[in-house]
């Protein structure tokens, strides 16, 4: 264990410092959840109310509160996002934030979350821890969730659980001993002995015995609990911690160029030493704080050694609703179950006093007052005075007197609705209220009222976050294939991380999304799903396609389908997108293969287009050549009608001057003929 372990005394004071103030906060959460369960009356006061025959009714105004609250946090999730610190690992980041999710998916994180969320807001308390599954088939990087009264921490130190600022935190729940044997098989024996002597230590005989638990009052009420506190004999389990504590210690720092900071332990093997001192830009030894596990029962230490985790934080995540001034937890029902109790009551009350009389009566008006005042509660009862003495006998009905206690009544449940931020409008509930605005208003005064357990809550989420990205850089060392789903367009699609490419020769020689030498930091993004966000945001975008060039329109109408959650959006996407051109590009892709594959289509783009310019030229160049053929031809036929015309022209004078000259000839024969004639 090395002169840094520490002994089994001080672990148990520990754990009896822890344990006792949780008990203080313990019994007042306990009562919390019976409160949300339905149960409202103390045995006291119900038996008070049954001997005054009066029938205590329970109306559970703080269940739809809660119901709620985990409605909200459903329909308005917030994600985890690894967001990287240099800008080669920023652009590996969405891959980080897809492991996360692979993480949850696989381990059912998602529901651990809310289930976290529902003790958070009732107890006021809820935890979980990132740890690593032993079992080879399953995933190595787990989230387990555990009863919120199992936990224990230093009272004195930070309830968000800062090594710096908190000396220890602790687990304690039943475990089987043949499982803890089979944990710590070279303890065998040692568990054995020490079982058979807690379990011979009945309840209230061990040395660090609690005043309140909650653990032994859970197995006593299911009916599980026949043993001790901290053992069952009958069943074998016992209930062993498991421990985180911090000790100052000297170690050596190596700096890297990126910022990154590796210990140079001496477990390291030489060459790995020797490599990170080599490559370091800056070496510091400092002494730090460093996380210890150590795992006991009773007085059995079973291990206590450096903390297995990838980090130098404790592995637990707490979530709180509400911090007191100690520093205790509590939860929204804390401050509104007086007031429900005062529904109950005065509704009772108010029932009982609506069939509620009073007989006055003087002394000798009746035979028998007790048998008169029996017939007055009834129904319809007979009641018969002595003679004369009728004005001497008075029946006063008290329903009147319900009144006030419906009154008072509504005042309670009117607190508990400010009290809580639970109004009409945001339980849906009928209301006076039609103006869309005003209803606007109304739910986010509802969400105002809720702004410490949301950010809270997203403060849990990304300390989860924060645990889960070494462990994954750890544990995840080979090549893994993750089935994702796109944050935009919900389409499922298959990234490989860690995807080894190889030479010729079977080397290595590029490592593609490459998650194990990155740093990031969780982030924590909001989606608001609420109809007015929404429609706010469709407007906006809408109002972006009007006034963006036609260029820009595909891929902005692309985006407000993708942003949309109308059913058989897949379909409608990739017909939109075959209709319009628009190609998605995988947002898995590093920046320089998205970079080439835009400079791809942008190339595509531009040899469509120029060889689209050159059919036009070639077109404009045959229409031209058959415009000009036809001009040609047109003015040949015109020659050819003009030359046409002059020859019938020519034609015809030539045929006239025949004419002519034949009609003078005759003319000239016809003068000759008649001289001789004449002479005669």
């Amino acid at each position: 264990m090395g002169k840094l372990a520490a002994d089994v005394k001080q672990l148990k004071g520990w754990v009896v410092e822890g344990a006792e103030i949780n008990s203080t906060w313990h019994q007042e959460s306990w009562e919390d959840c019976a409160f949300t369960d339905g149960w409202h009356w103390s045995a006291k006061d119900k038996k008070i109310m049954l001997a005054n025959e009066i029938n205590p009714i329970t109306t559970n105004k703080i269940l739809p509160v809660v119901n709620l609250k985990l409605g909200y946090q459903a329909n308005n999730p917030s994600e985890m996002a690894a967001k990287g610190r240099t800008q080669l690992d920023n652009e590996i980041g969405q891959v980080m934030t897809e492991s996360i999710k692979y993480v949850m998916d696989r381990c059912e994180g998602q529901a651990k979350l809310q289930e976290a969320y529902k003790e958070q807001i009732i107890t006021g308390f809820g935890f979980l821890k990132v740890d690593k599954e032993e079992d080879p088939r399953r995933e190595p990087v787990v989230v387990r969730r555990f009863p919120w009264y199992t936990f224990g921490r230093d009272p004195y130190g930070d309830p968000w659980l800062d090594p710096l600022y908190c000396r220890y935190c602790f687990y304690y729940d039943w475990k089987d001993v043949d499982g803890l044997i089979a944990a710590f098989p070279e303890k065998e024996k040692e568990i054995e002995e020490e079982f058979r002597k807690m379990g011979t230590k009945q309840l209230g005989q061990q040395d660090w015995q609690l005043t309140y638990d909650v653990g032994s009052r859970v197995e006593s009420a299911i009916g599980q609990m026949r043993g001790a506190a901290w053992a069952d004999k009958v069943r074998r389990r016992v209930r062993p911690v498991e421990i985180y504590y911090t000790v100052d210690q000297d170690c050596l720092f190596a700096i890297m160029e990126n910022s990154a900071v590796y210990e140079v332990k001496d477990s390291l093997p030489v060459n790995e030493q020797f490599q990170l001192l080599r490559q370091a830009r800056q070496t510091v030894q400092a002494k730090v704080k460093k996380i210890r596990q150590a795992n006991f029962m009773n007085d059995l230490i079973l291990s206590d050694i450096e903390s297995p985790h990838a980090h130098d934080m404790y592995p637990y995540i707490p979530f709180y609703s509400y911090l007191d001034r100690f520093n205790l937890p509590f939860g929204v029902p804390r401050n509104a179950k007086e007031q429900n109790m005062e529904t109950n009551k005065r509704r009772s009350m108010a029932l009982a006093l609506l069939h509620s009389k009073r007989m006055i009566a003087e002394k000798g008006a009746l035979e028998d007052p007790n048998a008169a005042f029996a017939e007055m509660n009834k129904r319809l009862g007979l009641i018969i005075t002595n003679e004369g003495k009728m004005d001497k006998v008075k029946i006063d009905d008290l329903s009147d007197l319900a009144d006030s206690q419906v009154a008072l009544m509504n005042i309670a449940e009117r607190e508990i609705k400010e009290i809580t931020g639970a109004n009409d409008e945001s339980l849906g509930y009928e209301t006076r209220v039609m103006s869309g605005t005003a209803l606007e208003k109304k739910h986010q005064q509802s969400t105002t009222m809720s702004a410490t357990l949301d950010m809270n809550f997203d403060r849990s989420k990304k300390k989860l976050g924060t645990l889960l990205i070494p462990e994954i850089q750890r544990e995840w060392t080979g090549p893994k294939v993750l089935r994702v789903t796109d944050r935009m367009s919900g389409v499922d699609r298959f990234v490989e991380v860690n995807q080894q490419i190889l030479n010729r020769n079977g080397d290595v020689i590029e490592v593609k999304n490459n998650i194990g030498n990155g740093l990031f930091d969780c982030v924590i993004a909001k989606k608001p799903l609420n109809d007015t966000i929404r429609e706010q945001n469709a407007e906006l975008l809408f109002n972006a396609i009007n006034k963006a060039p036609p260029e820009a329109i595909p891929e902005l109408l692309s985006m407000a389908f993708e942003m949309s959650d109308m059913p058989q959006k897949d379909m409608l996407l990739e017909r939109l997108r075959r209709v319009l051109g628009v190609e998605e590009i995988d947002p898995m892709l590093s920046k320089e293969e998205q970079e080439a594959i835009r400079k791809d289509k942008q190339s595509a783009l531009e040899a469509k287009a120029s060889e689209d310019a050159n059919y036009e030229t070639k077109t404009r160049e045959l229409d031209l050549q058959e415009r000009e053929a036809k001009i040609l031809k047109d003015k040949a036929m015109i020659e050819e009608m003009l030359i046409a015309a002059k020859i019938k022209e020519r034609d015809s004078a030539t045929k006239e001057f025949q004419e002519g000259f034949k009609l003078q000839q005759d003319l000239l024969r016809q003068r000759e003929t008649r001289k001789p004639v004449e002479a005669k």
